[in-house]
């Protein structure tokens, strides 16, 4: 549900405003972002897959009267930004969740047993790469904003969390590998 100042901003960016979409933009960017890159298998890819989706809402609520609420249009977009990722990267991970998503109703979020598994997963990873995790996937920082914050090499970083990932990835599946609804 938008906010009065975020419909206001909306109807301005429909109008031509760029600077109410770049708010739009700020407001919704690291949201984005994350429900994106944890659903993908190569979450590096996913900055591209953001912009991309906020260039498409941009182009679609300007040229088109059909646009609906603009937060239901961004996730839908993504949502299709997601299929096309997961059809060409061959990601299974990806097709898992949002298979998820759509037995829980949409884009909900984690079940609570989910989201407990995950708090305790990322609480339980090595203080700099719980950090670099944190920064990438909840703040949705760049990967070299990362690096210079945890001051570890991009490899280093994408190591850290391609391993984290994995562990959070795990710990959303739960018990014996099994993902619940």
């Amino acid at each position: 549900m938008l906010t009065k100042k975020e419909m206001k901003l909306v109807e301005a960016a429909r109008e031509g405003d760029a600077k109410a979409f770049a708010q739009l933009v700020r407001t919704y960017q690291s949201r984005i972002f994350a429900y994106m890159s944890v659903r993908m298998s190569d979450p590096s890819s996913a900055s591209q897959l953001v912009a991309d989706v906020f260039r498409k809402v941009y182009s679609s609520m300007r040229s088109s009267e059909a646009f609906g609420e603009f937060d239901e249009e961004l996730f839908q977009l993504a949502e299709t930004h997601l299929l096309q990722y997961s059809r060409k990267s061959d990601s299974g991970w990806t097709r898992l969740c949002l298979e998820h998503d759509k037995t829980a109703g949409g884009h909900t979020p984690l079940a609570s047993a989910e989201r407990k598994r995950l708090k305790d997963c990322i609480s339980g990873l090595e203080a700099g790469e719980r950090h670099a995790f944190e920064l990438r996937y909840g703040s949705g920082a760049s990967l070299a904003d990362v690096s210079r914050k945890v001051k570890r090499s991009q490899d280093v970083v994408q190591g850290m969390l391609a391993s984290s990932l994995g562990v959070a990835k795990a710990a959303i599946r739960g018990p014996k590998g099994k993902k619940e609804a």
